[in-house]
């Protein structure tokens, strides 16, 4: 590093940057199209389409860019300092995976044409290429650290190992699409892809993290892998269950096999949401964080209604044989994509980021931030959701006007985070460029005279 020049972009800026890119120009944008359309009474099979390369976008393009960057960030910190077995990896992974999303999504609008169909299956086998990427710098560091009975292990291995199937086996499907000329995968195979990328890949590197701080947050027991095993173990059963109707192995058992499925990875769920003690009043936590700890109570008491909600829908389903309704699962999937995952990434990258460690060692960070952003996430989450609920009950157009506000309302959470972020990074470089100049002159000491002393000194996060 030379005086008082920063080093290059840490290893997870980029990988934030684009997801963040991808979301706003891409999945928000066609969330609210489609809801739109729906108001207007326009479903066809175009519209099926753009419905499944929205929620593309937004589970990998998004979501999964944004958790393979943070993950490549903090898995060095919990292996005990151990580099990225591969960092040669880290630039294709990337560049697989976005590029092969963005592919992946022109390819299927432009299907059933042969060019577009060819496309769309090279697309998909880049990301399952990008997942094999970070599977090589996530598996070797993670594998070690559960042998040393870190808690955390298990489910970054298991995020990491669903992430990859759920790409190799979508590349799979999308291809059988492609050659059958049509433009939309079979439901059962998209809503089993969905859910794998949700619970498989997203929640899983979710409770990862969580059951290292959030435990610390809300003054709960410290978790031991032995206190994990059983709803970890749990939820990767009802996860392998729910490949196997798609995959025509359940034969007539298909509602059952579903109801099993949704059983087990609801009451994994709600068991591990549980240990987490979330309902407490957060702790260890700064005054100007405790907005966002607020956020991940947010975060968490909507992770145990979607684990409710699975039992439910599971128990259900079990019982009459049928498959779990669409409405319900639809209803599931907007709880979990925008009440747990979303709020919980703009809560946790404000807690753990250097980007947003530097705003708080500035005093740039307005204790109000977190409620805000919270809030407003609520807000869009119930009007999302609960529309789908009362299928049948609500007029459309009010169900699909209600779902366009949600989706305009957590775009403009994403735009504000992305905003805010790159305001950090720049604040972060800076940061570092002085620690650097003070440091060639001999001067360090005088970082601490002109710096505000940060709050509650003794508290972390």
């Amino acid at each position: 590093m030379t005086a008082g020049r920063p080093g290059p972009a840490p290893i997870h800026v980029p990988f934030i940057v684009m997801s963040v890119v991808i979301a706003v120009f891409g999945g928000f944008v066609l969330a609210i199209e489609l809801t739109l359309l729906g108001a207007l009474g326009i479903s066809n099979a175009a519209w099926v389409a753009q419905a499944q390369v929205h929620g593309h976008l937004q589970a990998v393009g998004f979501v999964g860019l944004f958790i393979v960057g943070v993950a490549y960030h903090l898995v060095p910190g919990f292996t005990g300092g151990r580099a990225l077995p591969h960092p040669a990896l880290v630039t294709p992974s990337l560049y697989l995976i976005a590029g092969g999303v963005l592919a992946r999504a022109i390819g299927q609008l432009g299907m059933p044409s042969p060019a577009f169909g060819a496309l769309a299956v090279a697309g998909a086998l880049a990301e399952a290429a990008g997942a094999l990427c970070a599977a090589a710098n996530v598996v070797p560091g993670m594998s070690a650290s559960s042998g040393r009975g870190d808690p955390t292990g298990p489910f970054f291995l298991a995020g990491t190992t669903w992430f990859a199937i759920q790409a190799l086996v979508g590349a799979g499907w999308l291809a059988a699409t492609a050659v059958g000329r049509g433009s939309v995968v079979p439901p059962d195979q998209d809503g089993a892809l969905t859910l794998l990328q949700f619970f498989g890949f997203h929640l899983m590197f979710i409770l990862g993290v969580g059951v290292r701080s959030f435990p610390v947050f809300f003054g709960a027991t410290r978790l031991t892998l032995r206190a994990v095993a059983v709803p970890c173990i749990a939820m990767q059963l009802g996860l392998a269950l729910l490949l196997v109707r798609p995959m025509g192995l359940a034969g007539h058992a298909g509602g059952g096999v579903d109801g099993i499925a949704l059983l087990l990875l609801g009451l994994g769920v709600t068991w591990m949401s549980g240990l987490f003690g979330w309902w407490r009043p957060p702790q260890r936590v700064r005054p100007v964080s405790r907005g966002f700890a607020v956020t991940l109570q947010l975060a968490l008491g909507w992770l145990t209604l979607v684990g409710l909600i699975a039992i439910g829908t599971g128990a259900g389903s079990l019982l009459s044989g049928a498959a779990p309704a669409w409405n319900v699962l639809d209803a599931l999937r907007h709880v979990f994509a925008v009440g747990v995952v979303l709020t919980t990434m703009v809560a946790m990258a404000q807690l753990i980021l250097p980007e947003f460690a530097s705003e708080r060692f500035s005093g740039a960070q307005s204790p109000m931030r977190g409620l805000a952003l919270g809030g407003a996430l609520a807000i869009a989450t119930v009007l999302r959701a609960a529309p789908r609920f009362l299928d049948g009950w609500l007029p459309v157009p009010i169900t699909e006007w209600s779902m366009t506000a949600g989706g305009v309302i957590a775009l403009t959470v994403v735009v504000i985070f992305a905003a805010l972020f790159l305001r950090g990074v720049r604040r972060h470089r800076a940061l570092l460029a002085r620690f650097a100049a003070l440091a060639a002159s001999g001067e360090a000491w005088a970082l601490h005279d002109a710096s505000p002393e940060p709050p509650d000194r003794g508290a972390r996060a």
